[in-house]
């Protein structure tokens, strides 16, 4: 259940508990917010640094990521260096204002690599909520679509920023 590299639950795990917890919150009328988060530019650090050193940048985000995070989220390593979040409890604009405290902590970070420090740390993520589609029986892949569709148009939008289903693209500024 657990990533060998950065020790945050992994994929498979997600896929055991996402269901429960979007049950749970149709149940008692609760928000669960998912926010897909993509590392931008990673591939350049493996490339121009080693792979050393892109997994320094991994471990470093999931230790951001757990330290930042209420201890009721659920942290994934989606795929390399994609990362799940499940917000119990949490609207898309709160889930928002979440992640966007997490891109501002991220830009601040400062990492090295062979003396030197490495460029600006972001991301790119989407944030997509359990209540926004009517609270229905939409299954939990479709809640992780929603959430990643969000996180490829912020990509697409020049990276480095946050995307919420029906809300404006920030960038790491705190939502309204």
């Amino acid at each position: 259940v657990r990533d060998g590299l950065t020790d945050l639950f992994n994929r498979r795990h997600l896929g055991d508990v996402l269901p429960g917890m979007l049950a749970l919150a149709r149940r008692n009328n609760w928000a669960l917010a998912v926010a897909i988060i993509d590392l931008d530019r990673f591939k350049l650090v493996n490339d121009e640094h080693g792979h050393l050193v892109g997994d320094t940048v991994l471990k470093s985000f999931a230790a951001l990521l757990l330290a930042q995070l209420r201890k009721s989220d659920v942290v994934c390593r989606y795929g390399g260096e994609e990362f799940c979040v499940l917000m119990p409890r949490t609207t898309t604009t709160q889930g928002r204002r979440k992640i966007d405290g997490l891109l501002k902590e991220w830009r601040a970070v400062r990492l090295y690599a062979d003396g030197k420090v490495l460029g600006q740390q972001t991301f790119s993520a989407g944030v997509a909520e359990s209540l926004a589609a009517g609270g229905g029986d939409e299954s939990a892949d479709a809640l992780l679509k929603r959430a990643d569709d969000c996180a490829l148009l912020a990509k697409k939008a020049g990276r480095n920023c946050v995307l919420a289903e029906n809300q404006e693209l920030t960038a790491g500024q705190p939502a309204p």
